[in-house]
């Protein structure tokens, strides 16, 4: 059987020049444009006081990446990333080969776990690059020169943790209905939910609202210490359930 690490490196070859990698490094960017337009225009009725100016430039920009762009992103890069496999029988020659079946569906979803990354990675950088931006061009704000504290990696960290479990159903969706309609409608009615969920006791039940309440710093909405946990072990069950599920079934 084909290593998991080379099913890997197969399938970040496969990304090379793709949307996948342009949408997961730009499309951020759109997020921390319009939140530091926010704090050119509100000044300081979005930042406080100037020191705390990157502080709530970083949180803005987070909460709107994960509230506006997060769920649909992963629906996006589940199905260019899966959908390579839905045209010209690539199901079937990957299973002609030596290649276990959950193995695979973990490659693909550790793939596109690592697009998420990419994706908060490059908010901060957007952010960083638009915030000195408006310091340098909205001098009346005192918006010091610099980036975010070392708090935002630890938001960011907790956002990527509490986004494996979204990763791993969206994977599953987009393999198994091969139309991107399918993926990206879940992940519209994803992003509905979040929305209705947000102001609802059962939010801390909902996978999708994880995310939004990591990123945000309030104490009544911040998740227990388990919740991380609990969320990469059903991500685990869900890439397993979906590898099973290939097996009793005839191959598209």
């Amino acid at each position: 059987m084909i290593s998991l690490h080379r099913l890997i490196v197969v399938e970040l070859f496969k990304l090379r020049r793709t949307l996948a990698l342009f949408v997961a490094a730009v499309l951020p960017g759109v997020i921390a444009l319009l939140y530091a337009l926010m704090l050119a225009q509100r000044g300081k009725a979005l930042m406080g006081t100037p020191e705390q100016a990157w502080s709530a430039l970083f949180q803005a920009s987070l909460s709107g990446w994960v509230m506006l762009g997060l769920t649909l992103f992963i629906a996006l890069e589940a199905a260019l990333v899966v959908g390579i496999e839905h045209h010209h029988g690539g199901w079937k020659r990957l299973f002609a080969a030596p290649i276990d079946a959950t193995r695979l569906f973990a490659a693909k979803t550790l793939v596109v776990f690592a697009l998420v990354l990419a994706s908060l990675a490059s908010l901060w950088v957007w952010t960083v690059v638009f915030g000195n931006i408006v310091a340098l061009t909205v001098s009346e704000l005192g918006m010091p020169f610099g980036m975010p504290g070392a708090g935002s990696a630890l938001l960011l960290a907790k956002v990527a943790a509490t986004s494996t479990l979204i990763v791993a159903l969206h994977v599953a969706i987009a393999a198994r209905w091969p139309a991107i309609a399918v993926s990206l409608g879940s992940g519209i009615v994803a992003m509905i939910g979040l929305v209705i969920a947000a102001s609802s006791k059962w939010m801390k039940f909902y996978p999708w609202f994880f995310p939004l309440s990591a990123a945000q710093a309030e104490s009544t909405r911040a998740l227990a210490t388990p919740v991380y946990a609990v969320a990469a072990l059903l991500a685990v069950v869900v890439v397993i359930v979906a590898a099973r599920s290939w097996r009793n079934r005839d191959v598209p």
